[in-house]
């Protein structure tokens, strides 16, 4: 008896060594102190993961690139005139740089975005052999049409998925 009291004094004091040690590393946009990556031209915003590169060189299509060769890259890009047509045409129109024959569609959904905004979502395996797999976000915002492309080689997917989501789940546009 006193054996499995002093087993489950044990497991509470540990569970709570691990909810201290987590109590304030997490917020609804991730990580506490993960940097923030503002747009100037095209007005959105996300946070992404500590030691990610950021290339935005190309205002239009600003692209995160995770630490090593197999943990994934992420872009945003920014689809000019989508203010005045339906989301479904800006998918359409996004989907033509994603030829069939390279790209099998796994799923597509419409979802809504933390923010609030509706998007459809297309997960889509890439080539053959050695597959990637991607998950597009695509929405319009504010009078502004964006797609979000998240990618990783396939058997990198899980490791990488958490990260990808954390920064779609911090994507903002201002006014």
């Amino acid at each position: 008896m006193s054996t499995s009291l002093l087993n489950r004094g044990f497991g509470q004091l540990g569970v709570g060594f691990i909810l201290l040690a987590l109590w304030g590393c997490e917020t609804t946009g991730g990580l506490v102190d993960e940097p923030t990556y503002t747009n100037p031209v095209y007005k959105w915003s996300v946070s992404y993961p500590r030691g990610w590169k950021v290339d935005a060189a190309d205002s239009r299509s600003v692209m995160f690139r995770g630490e090593g060769p197999r943990s994934g890259i992420l872009g945003i890009h920014a689809i000019p005139d989508a203010g005045s047509k339906s989301l479904d045409d800006v998918v359409n129109f996004s989907l033509r740089a994603y030829p069939p024959g390279r790209y099998l569609t796994v799923s597509r959904r419409s979802i809504t975005l933390p923010n609030g905004f509706s998007a459809i979502e297309i997960v889509h395996l890439i080539g053959s052999g050695t597959v990637g797999k991607s998950r597009k976000v695509i929405t319009i915002a504010k009078g502004r049409g964006f797609l979000i492309d998240a990618e990783t080689y396939l058997d990198s997917w899980n490791a990488a998925e958490p990260y990808f989501n954390r920064i779609i789940d911090s994507f903002a546009v201002q006014n």
